[in-house]
């Protein structure tokens, strides 16, 4: 197997590339479908994309890609709230728990190097609180909590 190496300068369409083939790859995880991914491609290429002056494209990909599937679990658990509720509600939590460290691995250069220096939460605790706030403290979902029937 040979391992593509990367352009010492990269443009703006490798860029996008890039950070899509992380987007992509970040989604499929969450979907618990990463058995056709490669992880030392994916630490590699966000990697280069924060050696490459690139760590806030990565991280605020990153973030709004996380957000996106907390919203789309919020829907999914307001749709079950009359349907085995905390049965579902705790399996989306352990999906969730069981990708994150996924998505951390993938992304660790970043949170050592990046989020360091800017003094951001690192992928796994922005994941954390984002299940909390997106999910979590839906009125809808916290009210079913705090109020079963």
């Amino acid at each position: 197997m040979r391992i593509k190496s990367f352009p010492v300068s990269l443009n703006e369409q490798h860029i996008n590339q890039t950070w899509d083939k992380l987007r992509r790859a970040i989604l499929e995880i969450q979907k618990m479908n990463n058995s056709g991914l490669s992880f030392e491609e994916l630490y590699r290429n966000a990697y280069t994309l924060v050696l490459q002056k690139h760590g806030d494209l990565l991280y605020n990909g990153t973030k709004q890609v996380v957000m996106e599937h907390m919203i789309r679990i919020r829907d999914s658990v307001v749709e079950n709230l009359n349907n085995k509720f905390l049965s579902y509600l705790n399996s989306c939590w352990k999906d969730h728990q069981t990708a994150m460290p996924m998505i951390r691995d993938i992304l660790l250069y970043m949170d050592r190097i990046y989020v360091t220096q800017k003094k951001l939460d690192n992928v796994y605790k922005m994941g954390m609180v984002m299940f909390c706030q997106y999910v979590v403290r839906y009125t809808a979902i916290r009210e079913n909590l705090q109020n079963p029937t």
